[in-house]
Formats: structure tokens, C-alpha cells, sequence
């Protein structure tokens, strides 16, 4: 039987300006085991408390060329790619929308670069797009202006997932997104948009205009919207909420970001809320002094007791599903700032405790 191993990996942050040091720590630890045993990407699962913290591990991730797979990820609408496809639609949609057009020249749908958007932009002509087809003596292009033109007069007459087919299969734009390292999760995300339009455009009496405005107001507000699921077995490292995690085992386990924090649910200065048990709660100021700090009322303070208590309970059973997810290795991961006192409700202060250890 393998003997088993937990590793406290803690970075220190004393300035607020240094890119997250424990992202690169889990990587270069990856990185390691993969070099020093016989794991594999697919043996090693990430799990965070909130889908927010994805995001760093992303960057760095694809820096260090490590595959991973999101687990029910949010931010659908939010991917590059899918703005990317948006910008290209845009454009589309009306020729003169310049900051649509070099956000798609820019893209990997057709990689032109900063310096040659530079010279197109020193011609004459309102738009971006009639500089574009003022250039005559460029092949690159030219070959872009024609298959822009293409469809341009075809965006009127096809449907919008046929539309959404043809522009991301034109150029080398899937070859692209398959040399990357979250290829799985980039094209599974163009299939549910693919996907999506085909919803949008059932409805009847719909165009190419609704469905932008309806991706623009999902870009902007529907940020929980999950990413593709993928079904495929692809060696990669496994990104999850604890939550998702329940009922599974990996021989290894990254717990992250256990120095953050839960929401609070304590009563605020300035808030007001209902209870069906003990009615109305709210901080209140003593002697109708206003300009003075509110104090708790007798009734909110019992109220906050037993709120922190069963927050309390639920953190110590969140941490025990997560560190009960690793067979063989668990590495809790944390960050500390420098002259700051760890945070209440976080798994690391549970730890600190428990193991009379402040980890300074």
C-alpha cells in the first residue's frame, strides 16, 4: 500500500501588484510530480471552494503547457473564444463597426499582426473596413477582404448556426484552438453556441441583430452561464468546486485557495433583514446618535451567533469532503499576506488552529 502524503503549500504576497505566486506554485508542483513519479495529468484534480478562482490557474496553466479540464466552469460567455465569434458576427452585421473588425483581425480567425493593423490604419477612408480594400498589392489581405466579402452577403441568407458553421471552419481557426492545451473545452464551447443558435433561431421572426443583442446582454450579465461539458478522456488535470467533487477520488488533490473566505452572513451597518424566526434584524444607533458607530440589537447578535455557528459546521464539513478527495497525495495550497491575520471562516484558519500552527 502507498504510504500517504500531505504538503502545506503556502506563498507569501506582500505586494498587491505580483501575479498570483500560488497559482505558479500548484503548477511548478504539477509540473514536478509528473517529472518524479508515475502520475499522469488525469490523476491530479484541483478543487476550490468558488468557480472565480479558475481563472488564475488558467493563465498560468497555459504558460506552463499544462492540460486541464474545467468541470462545469462558469463564464460560457465570457470565453475569448466566444468574443471572438462575436466580434466576427458584429462585423457582419455592419461593415462600419471598426472595433469589431480589428478585434476579429486580431484573432486567431485570421492572426493579422499590431504592426500591419497599424499601416491599414495610416490609409484613408472612414473605416477600418474601406482602408482594408484600399490594399491591393497584399495577398494576405486580399485573401481576408474576399472571404469577409463572401460572407458579408451570405450572412443575410443562411441561418445563424450554418452562419456560425462556416466562419469557424473557413480558415485554420479549429486548427488553432486544437494546439491549444484547453482545446477540448474551446470547441465544446463552440458547439453549445452552435447549439444555442439553433434555440435562438427556432423562435420565428428573429436575425442576425437579435441574436447579437442577445449575446451582448449575456456577455454582460450572465456570467454563471457553465461551459460546455466534455465527455472526452483526454490526459488533463481536473478543475472542480468541492461540491462537484462529492463521490469522487484522485490519487492526488490540490485544495486551493483555502485563505479565502465565504460570504458572511452576519447583519451589516445600514442593512435590514427579515427573519422567519427572529423577525426584523438590523444594527441600530444608540441614543439616535447617527454619526456614531450602530450597534448590534440583543436580537441580531443572537442571530449572528447561530448563523456563525452553522457556517461554522458547514465549512468543517466542505474541508472534509475535500480532503477526504485524495487517495494517495494532498497539497493544501495558501496565500498570506504579509502583517494580515487569516481570515475567519477560511479553511486555512480552521487548519491553524487545528494544527496550532499560524504558518508564518
Amino acid at each position: 500500500d502507498k504510504i500517504g502524503h500531505v504538503e502545506f503549500l503556502i506563498s507569501r504576497k506582500d505586494d498587491e501588484s505580483i501575479n498570483d505566486p500560488e497559482s505558479e506554485l500548484v503548477a511548478k508542483k504539477i509540473l514536478f510530480l509528473l517529472k518524479n513519479s508515475n502520475y499522469s495529468y488525469r490523476d491530479i484534480s484541483i478543487l476550490v471552494r468558488k468557480r472565480k478562482y479558475f481563472t488564475d490557474l488558467e493563465k498560468v496553466f497555459l504558460k506552463y503547457e499544462i492540460p486541464f479540464t474545467i468541470i462545469g466552469g462558469r463564464g460560457f460567455y465570457q470565453r475569448q473564444t466566444i468574443a471572438d465569434v462575436f466580434n466576427y458576427l458584429s462585423f457582419l452585421a455592419d461593415e462600419n463597426n471598426s472595433a469589431a473588425l480589428v478585434g476579429l483581425l486580431r484573432s486567431p480567425f485570421f492572426n493579422v499582426s499590431d504592426s500591419k493593423l497599424f499601416e491599414v490604419s495610416l490609409n484613408k477612408g472612414r473605416s477600418i473596413w474601406r482602408k482594408l480594400n484600399l490594399i491591393k498589392d497584399d495577398i494576405e489581405i486580399s485573401q481576408i477582404c474576399e472571404l469577409l466579402n463572401e460572407n458579408i452577403s451570405m450572412s443575410s441568407s443562411v441561418s445563424l448556426p450554418d452562419l456560425i458553421q462556416k466562419i469557424i471552419t473557413d480558415r485554420n481557426f479549429l486548427s488553432v484552438l486544437s494546439s491549444r492545451n484547453d482545446s477540448d473545452q474551446e470547441i465544446a464551447n463552440l458547439n453549445k453556441l452552435i447549439t444555442i443558435a439553433r434555440n435562438f433561431n427556432a423562435v420565428g421572426f428573429r436575425n442576425l441583430f437579435d441574436f447579437l443583442t442577445f449575446m451582448k446582454d449575456s456577455i454582460s450579465s450572465l456570467a454563471d452561464e457553465s461551459q460546455a461539458s466534455i465527455t472526452s478522456n483526454a490526459d488533463a488535470v481536473q478543475m472542480m468546486t468541492i461540491h462537484q467533487s462529492k463521490g469522487l477520488e484522485f490519487p492526488v488533490v490540490f485544495l486551493y485557495k483555502t485563505d479565502e473566505a465565504g460570504i458572511s452572513s452576519a447583519i451589516k451597518s445600514g442593512e435590514i433583514r427579515v427573519d422567519k424566526k427572529y423577525g426584523l434584524l438590523t444594527k441600530v444607533p444608540i441614543n439616535q446618535n447617527y454619526f456614531e458607530e450602530y450597534q448590534v440589537a440583543p436580537i441580531a447578535m443572537m442571530y449572528n451567533y447561530f448563523e456563525e455557528k452553522k457556517n461554522n459546521a458547514e465549512l468543517k464539513r466542505l474541508l472534509y469532503v475535500a480532503v477526504t478527495r485524495a487517495k494517495d497525495e494532498l497539497y493544501i495550497t495558501s496565500t498570506i499576506k504579509k502583517d494580515a491575520t487569516l481570515k475567519k471562516d477560511s479553511f486555512i484558519n480552521h487548519l491553524a488552529l487545528g494544527l496550532k500552527n499560524d504558518f508564518s
